[in-house]
């Protein structure tokens, strides 16, 4: 394994210990230090992924973007103990669905997971079970959806 990959490890093991700024600081290094190589993709996807959890929605939103036309065929980097699989892009719009959910536009969520349909080689194991991203963004509509309709009863 060479030191960039090292790197990678080390900046996903920051993200996984709740330190989000040192993780970015690490993510942008290894995007910054070669943005044509095969973990660009993956350190900029995982830099969007801290900034929705920081709740910086156009940030992550501008990211995901930037990621999908900037590498549409990309491939998640694969690890051990690596969960996920297949094109980057996937995991970009399954954030970007998380982005609109956050901004409170079904619509927009259910647009962005209308297009993972391109994405029949991509998931994620969960569990015993590979869950392709498709289907963890319809998940996520329907969890989001089911709240919403609670909240909505209970302002009446």
């Amino acid at each position: 394994m060479d030191d960039l990959h090292k790197k990678f490890l080390e900046a996903l093991n920051l993200a996984a210990a709740q330190k989000p700024a040192e993780a970015e600081k690490a993510f942008t290094a290894i995007f910054d230090s070669d943005p044509q190589g095969d973990l660009a993709d993956d350190a900029l996807c995982n830099i969007g992924i801290l900034a929705l959890a920081q709740n910086a929605i156009a940030q992550a939103e501008s990211i995901f973007d930037r990621l999908i036309r900037d590498y549409p065929q990309a491939t998640i980097a694969e690890y051990p103990g690596c969960s996920e699989h297949g094109r980057t892009a996937a995991k970009a719009l399954l954030g970007l669905v998380n982005c609109a959910l956050a901004r409170g536009n079904a619509t927009q969520a259910k647009e962005h997971a209308a297009r993972l349909r391109e994405y029949e080689d991509s998931w994620v194991d969960v569990g015993s079970q590979k869950k392709r991203y498709g289907q963890l963004a319809s998940e996520l509509l329907a969890a989001w959806e089911t709240a919403n309709k609670e909240y909505q009863e209970q302002m009446k």
